[in-house]
């Protein structure tokens, strides 16, 4: 695999996992370990594993170096726990579609389809952008979830 493929090639790779996401992954790997989504505990430990992944991540040499795939391990591992915290309190489901609507929310931020960026290449709002505000899809689905 190279790494600066295509964005359609990326596109085909994660067609491959059957249209899962990176949620319903980590929710398989859960529910291998008996984990019993929904309580503090459960969402405590997913909280400090987030902590334990970023120091480990932190640890390692930085982005520039010469071999970083040790640092492309630990971010992945981050963004697994990160995904577990998600699960064990929202659930698969729900996290893609707060996911899905973060990724609309941040496209929003395009200005003729591209992205609008300073000199340091930090991304800049564009004149469609507006804050993201999860609480109607989670009450959305909250809903949906007590009329089932």
């Amino acid at each position: 695999m190279e790494i600066g493929m295509k964005i359609g090639e990326i596109n085909i790779i994660a067609s491959g996992t059957g249209g899962r996401s990176i949620f319903h992954d980590q929710m398989e790997f859960l529910q291998a370990g008996d984990v019993e989504v929904g309580t503090k505990e459960a969402e405590r430990l997913a909280y400090d594993l987030i902590g334990e992944e970023w120091g480990e991540l932190e640890d390692e040499p930085k982005w520039y170096c010469e071999d970083n795939l040790n640092m492309i391990k630990e971010a992945l591992d981050l963004m697994y726990v990160t995904a577990q915290y998600l699960n064990v309190t929202i659930g698969a489901d729900k996290a893609y579609q707060c996911w899905q609507a973060l990724h609309t929310n941040n496209m929003s931020k395009c200005t003729n389809g591209k992205l609008v960026k300073r000199a340091d290449g930090k991304v800049l709002k564009g004149p469609d952008y507006k804050k993201l505000d999860l609480a109607p899809l989670l009450r959305e689905i909250r809903n949906a979830d007590n009329n089932n």
